[in-house]
């Protein structure tokens, strides 16, 4: 077995993503490909009109300018309980 050591590594709100985010549910119209490049020039958009996010940062400010909160991920419980 190989165990990944970089999964324990604390993330930093700062550090860039591994690899590029294409996120599928900010996903634009093509009728608004023109005001996204006006409005947000540094979030790029691939051929599927997604917006790529290179970093937490990045995708965060992107979230707060349009007004998008995001909610927290539901996490389950490791292991069971003894009472």
């Amino acid at each position: 077995m190989a165990k990944d050591l970089r999964a324990n590594l604390p993330h930093a709100a700062a550090d860039s993503y591994h690899t590029p985010l294409h996120s599928d549910s900010l996903g634009i119209r093509s009728d608004q490909v023109e005001e996204h490049q006006r409005l947000y020039p540094d979030v790029p958009l691939d051929r599927d009109r997604r917006p790529v996010f290179t970093s937490y940062r990045q995708h965060q400010a992107y979230l707060d300018k349009r007004g998008i909160v995001k909610q927290p991920a539901l996490h389950q419980k490791r292991g069971k309980r003894i009472a």
